[in-house]
């Protein structure tokens, strides 16, 4: 099963002080080295969604935070891994939400629907929450490709508001999204 944005709920106000997102560039979280090839190859490289890799949850938040510190545009979308060491993907969507991060965070994971894990990630702050699965891996290749089109529309290269407001997951259907 999937999961699709629905109506906002709270999590990260807008950031007036923060540079706009100048491109298409993902930060991909995931600490199983063939999952992340994997993903690589049949989502980013699919769409040609240039992107960073993370592979435990700290190292996410540091690569946000320094990006931030430097001045940089943010990264457009966060695909993030649940079940990692050091920090999960639950506690780094908090910590990101918790920083004021506003971009659009999906969450992949091989957490059954309804489990206490995978309700506890999604509350963390996800803007939708995916399975590991072709259906679910399809649904993030949509997503970067609605983002490309946002960005082209907004002149070739594109600007995207760092400060856009943010929807929150919920779990539905497969092919209802």
């Amino acid at each position: 099963a999937q999961a699709a944005p629905r109506g906002a709920a709270g999590g990260g106000g807008a950031r007036s002080e923060a540079p706009a997102v100048e491109e298409c560039l993902a930060l991909h979280v995931e600490d199983d080295p063939m999952l992340a090839w994997t993903l690589s190859v049949n989502v980013f490289a699919k769409v040609g969604f240039p992107k960073h890799l993370a592979t435990d949850g700290e190292q996410a938040v540091a690569m946000v935070r320094e990006r931030a510190e430097a001045g940089l545009a943010p990264y457009s979308i966060i695909v993030m891994d649940n079940q990692m060491p050091v920090k999960t993907g639950e506690q780094a969507t908090r910590e990101l939400r918790q920083m004021g991060v506003t971009q659009t965070i999906i969450g992949v994971t091989g957490d059954p629907e309804g489990s206490p894990d995978r309700r506890a990630f999604e509350a963390a702050g996800l803007d939708a929450c995916v399975d590991k699965t072709s259906d679910g891996l399809n649904y993030v290749v949509k997503l970067l490709r609605d983002q490309q089109e946002a960005v082209a529309a907004r002149g070739g290269g594109g600007v995207a508001a760092a400060g856009a407001p943010s929807t929150r997951a919920s779990t539905v259907a497969p092919g209802t999204a």
